[in-house]
Parts: structure tokens; sequence; C-alpha cells
């Protein structure tokens, strides 16, 4: 989240209409990822009682179908966010600048939602196997060494204004939904039952 609010400082210093711009699709952003959210907390709840359980293919296949879970309600989403891009954007603003610019960048925000969502629920996979610690360094790899500095150089020196920031952004979660997925898929499980 905190990597967000970056965004929306960065977003402060281009303008009033990319900052409202900003908050906007930050907004559609955070609520689009409550129900991946959601998988993911019930994810790490069931592993871990699979892990207990010493029932690793179990956990394996937990993982495998919230990944899919996750896949169709990402869809969904991207789909409701694209399709509806100008009526979400007139929802929260009647400032023709703004809801242009918006109408410009939730088609980005749409594509992020696929990653978004494998990235919530590899997240819960990896707190399922105890593994939290895997999960915060790539986080702050993926966003504070790749997401948050490619947004900056996107919005600032490419002049990309307020797409930039979520073009930057999204780099970040794909390069984090790789490395989590990875992290929970290439594991010894018997470690992680008997550790």
């Amino acid at each position: 989240f905190l990597g967000f609010e970056i965004l929306t400082v960065f977003a402060s210093h281009l303008g009033t209409a990319e900052l409202g711009a900003q908050s906007i699709i930050a907004t559609v952003a955070s609520l689009a990822y409550q129900v991946p959210f959601s998988i993911s907390i019930s994810t790490s709840t069931r592993v871990a009682n699979f892990i207990g359980a010493s029932l690793y293919q179990s956990c394996v296949i937990t993982c495998k179908v919230s990944l899919l879970l996750s896949f169709i309600i990402s869809s969904m989403n991207m789909l409701v966010i694209y399709t509806f891009r100008t009526k979400i954007a007139t929802l929260f603003s009647e400032e023709p600048e703004v809801v242009d610019l918006v109408v410009k960048v939730l088609p980005i925000l749409a594509l992020m939602q696929i990653f978004d969502a494998f990235n919530a629920c590899t997240a819960g996979c990896l707190r399922g196997q105890g593994r939290q610690k895997v999960g915060g360094y790539i986080n702050v790899f993926a966003f504070y060494c790749i997401g948050i500095p490619v947004s900056y150089i996107l919005t600032f020196n490419c002049h990309l204004g307020v797409g930039g920031l979520w073009y930057g952004i999204t780099n970040g979660l794909i390069v984090m939904s790789i490395f989590q997925g990875y992290a929970v898929f290439h594991c010894t499980w018997q470690d992680i039952i008997y550790a």
C-alpha cells in the first residue's frame, strides 16, 4: 500500500487533474483487490491446515485452485474495469480533464488485475507455508527496486503522465508474480512440513 501512496505523491507533481485521476484510479485498484485478497486469506489458512496435517499434495492442489480462482476473478475485474471505464470515471468526477485521464489509464489498471490477483494468491500460499519472509523480500525488491523507479522514469523522464505511474507498478507486479509463483511451486514441501 505504501507503493501506491508513493505513486500519489508522484502524481501530485503532475498537476491537480492528474492527482484527481490518480486518486480515482487508486480507489478502483483498491476496490478490485478485495476479492483476490479474500481468496489469498482463505488460501493461507487452508495451506497452513494441510501443512499441519502433513498433506502436502493437498497444499499443492489448494495453491493451484487458488490461482485458477484468482484468474477467473481478475478476468472478471479486468472486463468490468475496461468495459465500464467511462462510467466508472464519471461516478467519481464531473471534471472533463480528470474523466479523460481516468478513461485513458483504466485499461492499464484492467490489465494489471491479472498480476495483482496472482500476486495476492501466491502471497497467501507463501503465508500458509510459513514463508512470509520470502514474500516480503520479493515484495520489497519488486515494488521498491523495480515498480516505483520504473514508474518514476516513465512518468517524468518519458513524459507518460499518470499512465507511466501504472505501467511502472504493473511491471513491479509482473516481477513479483513470477518470483512468488516460482517460490510457491519450487519449494521442498517435506522441509516445510517437518520444519
